[in-house]
């Protein structure tokens, strides 16, 4: 079988990394996980990897076994319609026997069109989700929700995607909810003698970031908040793990505001050392602004498979993890007020801290192990598309 997958993100670096892992030590969680999923269980099939991706400056391409990678800078101005047509011209060169896009947008709809010529299935696998405010980002969300109804099936990561896509209209039968899994990361937490990136915290209290460093993610927001409780919080300290496009822009704050005694910067962190930096951690905090896309939040299914408490704003996805006051603290959307005093109240409270941690603890048990992953979701929905 000859599959076409088209998804976000640098492919052939993606492919790289799972090139060099073997099928026992292969990760369950982390930014490769669905992908790896996805070719250790169509051994035998071949594959045309698509990726848009914003951390590269220009295209590149590279041959694996059974596999043709192909990365797309996501260049403003025209960039998404010339990677439209690419994928569009790639797809219909290719002919799969089906396609699967986790993208929307221009992308999307090439997809669905290469799909139509061919006369081949197109499952959409949505990973987030985002309200547009605008009259033209509306108009696009529109055609998107046309297309996707119309999709042979759709895979989604979580609950709160089904929902949404229950309320656009894609019919339930032809909906299939998957999700990730953190065994093995709490596993490698655990194993003594792992190398681990070195955090002089000197025994304060920790809250961390990871993910990627842009202004969306609320990443400036969390500064800002910190920065406010270290006069009363003198213990405090605040850990950022990422890369983005607005890395050195934080920096660069950080440092004009005299912060940098009490901020570290860890960079890129692979997903098998990433439970002993968030193990060092009081709190983790997911600061995302409401007009970022989300869908799953895998970073706070971490935290608490970990028994890491969560901070985390009251919108999308977020509730469908975090129980406030139970494994965590909600605040109000894009109030950094809100944020600093969610963070202080869970530092400060002794009592409410205990019960957050032993919220997390016990959620992070249900979080061990997905019982649906992303490759058994496609094969249900495959399954579907033949019937």
């Amino acid at each position: 079988m000859r599959v076409a997958y088209v998804k976000s993100g640098d492919v052939v670096a993606s492919l790289d990394r799972l090139s060099s892992i073997d099928a026992v030590s292969a990760d369950d969680g982390g930014p490769d996980a669905f992908l790896g999923d996805l070719l250790r269980a169509m051994p035998d099939d071949r594959f045309l990897l698509l990726g848009i991706a914003t951390i590269v400056s220009s295209n590149r391409a590279a041959k694996f076994p059974r596999t043709r990678a192909v990365t797309l800078a996501a260049r403003r101005r025209f960039g998404a319609f010339r990677n439209a047509l690419r994928v569009f011209t790639e797809i219909l060169g290719f002919k799969p026997d089906w396609i699967i896009c986790g993208k929307c947008g221009v992308t999307l709809w090439s997809s669905y069109l290469a799909s139509r010529i061919l006369r081949v299935p197109l499952v959409h696998s949505r990973h987030n989700w985002l309200v547009e405010k605008t009259p033209i980002g509306r108009i696009a969300t529109a055609i998107d929700n046309w297309i996707v109804r119309r999709t042979d099936a759709v895979v989604c990561h979580g609950p709160y995607l089904r929902d949404r896509l229950a309320g656009i209209g894609v019919p339930h039968n032809r909906t299939f909810e998957f999700d990730s899994g953190n065994a093995t990361l709490v596993k490698q937490t655990e194993s003594a003698g792992y190398d681990i990136p070195v955090i002089n915290t000197g025994g304060r209290q920790m809250v961390l970031y990871v993910g990627r460093m842009v202004r969306q993610k609320g990443i400036f927001d969390l500064l800002e908040a910190c920065a406010r409780l270290f006069p009363d919080l003198p213990g405090l300290c605040l850990t950022y793990v990422g890369t983005g496009n607005d890395l050195e822009a934080l920096r660069e704050e950080t440092v004009r505001r005299g912060l940098a005694e009490r901020v570290d910067f860890l960079g890129r962190v692979s997903h098998m050392q990433l439970g002993r930096v968030m193990k060092q951690s009081q709190l983790v905090a997911t600061p995302t602004q409401s007009r970022f896309p989300e869908g799953r939040c895998m970073v706070v299914m971490e935290a608490l498979a970990l028994g890491i408490p969560v901070v985390a704003p009251g919108f999308g996805p977020f509730p469908y993890l975090v129980r406030d006051g139970v494994n965590g603290l909600l605040y109000r959307p894009d109030s950094i007020d809100e944020l600093e005093e969610t963070i202080r109240n869970a530092l400060v409270d002794e009592a409410l801290y205990r019960t957050l941690a032993n919220g997390a603890k016990q959620s992070g048990r249900e979080l061990l192990q997905p019982k649906v992953s992303y490759s058994q979701a496609l094969g249900m929905a495959l399954t579907q598309v033949r019937v």
